[in-house]
């Protein structure tokens, strides 16, 4: 067996048994610079998986898809976090109620777009600093087109267009998403006939 694959397998299995024993985990990626994903593997496939976050102390907060074929270890962390959920009654952290399709990341924007106003998507390997964040109005063959609230919670004029095979990172029903939300209300009804995008 060649060791990407060999490698790939014993990812797999890592993430498979984080899961199955609910194991607070830190997730490191190849990808340099990317930031380093803390919680609970909550849904796994073969080119997706999804994190219940947790921030400092924690916490839970909103969940993280990531390319599994990024990732290039899993380590267990032992903790009191455990404990931290359990008196918060949020024991155990589980996957959203409605559940989210990891087959790529066009499946995982399109079930998580349903119902919530906002998504964050990542381009580390571009733009490792960088973050949007918005809603999906429309797509083309081999992109999405975001409508993007920007750092001030103001919804932009303009979609923006973002090549899925580009995107390393999905975010969605966190904090700072919420946060810009309560400010800047929902999205404005535009139609997606027209692409006058950035």
């Amino acid at each position: 067996m060649k060791p990407q694959k060999k490698s790939r397998r014993k990812v797999l299995a890592a993430l498979q048994s984080a899961m199955d024993k609910k194991a607070y985990v830190d997730v490191r990626r190849k990808i340099k610079d990317a930031d380093v994903i803390h919680g609970y593997v909550v849904q796994l496939s073969d080119a997706w998986i999804l994190v219940a976050d947790a921030r400092d102390g924690g916490y839970l907060d909103g969940f993280t898809a990531l390319r599994t074929k990024d990732i290039a270890k899993v380590k267990k962390v032992d903790g009191f976090e455990r404990e931290l959920l359990k008196k918060l009654e949020q024991w155990p952290p589980a996957a959203p109620g409605q559940p989210i399709s990891l087959s790529s990341a066009e499946a995982i924007i399109r079930t998580v777009g349903e119902g919530r106003e906002a998504l964050t998507i990542h381009q580390e390997k571009d733009k490792p600093n960088a973050c949007f964040i918005g809603a999906p109005v429309d797509w083309g063959r081999k992109s999405v087109w975001l409508l993007e609230i920007d750092r001030h919670a103001r919804w932009d004029t303009e979609m923006t267009k973002y090549r899925l095979k580009d995107i390393t990172r999905i975010g969605f029903g966190g904090g700072y998403e919420e946060a810009l939300l309560t400010v800047s209300g929902a999205k404005p009804d535009r139609n997606s006939g027209g692409h006058e995008g950035k």
